[in-house]
């Protein structure tokens, strides 16, 4: 799991300067898993073959394979839209996801805990702890129930976290898209610590 960020002491005005100049790019993380794809359409021509050919012979074996067949296509298939579909967006802006409608600010995470894929082939498992007092933007406004579900990421209201699952990323492992999360959070939250330096003081 990941441990609390702590500094041992406050950031310099340099420091937080030099800490918000990353993380100004937008990134759009696909899923991976190609291979999964490609092996899941051979097995499923593997299983449709000899169900072709014993159509004649035997219909009942014959049917069991086409739909075995038909059954790993569709899955396949699946797989193979969901890597076409934005997986993570990080932005100066915030974290965005499928199911949300706008980023969700960097100031709006207290910390994020990783629950698997900090090494390389073990699948991502991400929590994001969000603040108590800030509503995620859902796409499904009628959702009230305490947990809300879209493919790859779970929101669980009651808690105010997001759990993040996938197995594999597109073009980098999954121990650097954590570091480039963490790299994104607390660029985002150095440059709203700087923006309220610029903020005159209330007496």
């Amino acid at each position: 799991m990941h441990d609390d960020v702590s500094q041992d002491h406050d950031p310099s005005q340099a420091e937080l300067l030099e800490m918000a100049a990353q993380g100004r790019e937008t990134l759009t993380i696909y899923e991976g898993g190609g291979f999964s794809s490609a092996l899941l359409w051979i097995l499923a021509l593997l299983c449709a073959l000899p169900g072709v050919a014993m159509l004649r012979s035997n219909i009942v074996f014959a049917l069991v394979f086409i739909a075995m067949a038909a059954a790993l296509g569709m899955l396949a298939r699946g797989l193979g839209r969901r890597r076409k579909l934005p997986f993570l967006t990080l932005s100066a802006q915030g974290l965005q996801y499928s199911a949300v409608t706008q980023p969700i600010p960097w100031t709006a995470i207290e910390n994020y805990r990783v629950g698997a894929g900090s090494h390389r082939g073990e699948n991502l498992i991400l929590f994001v702890d969000l603040s108590s007092d800030y509503d995620v933007p859902l796409k499904d406004a009628r959702s009230v129930s305490a947990w809300h579900s879209v493919g790859r990421s779970w929101y669980n209201a009651k808690q105010d976290w997001i759990i993040f699952k996938v197995p594999s990323v597109q073009g980098m492992t999954n121990p650097q898209l954590i570091e480039l999360f963490s790299t994104y959070w607390q660029a985002g939250l150095a440059h709203a610590r700087l923006e309220q330096m610029k903020q005159p003081l209330v007496s």
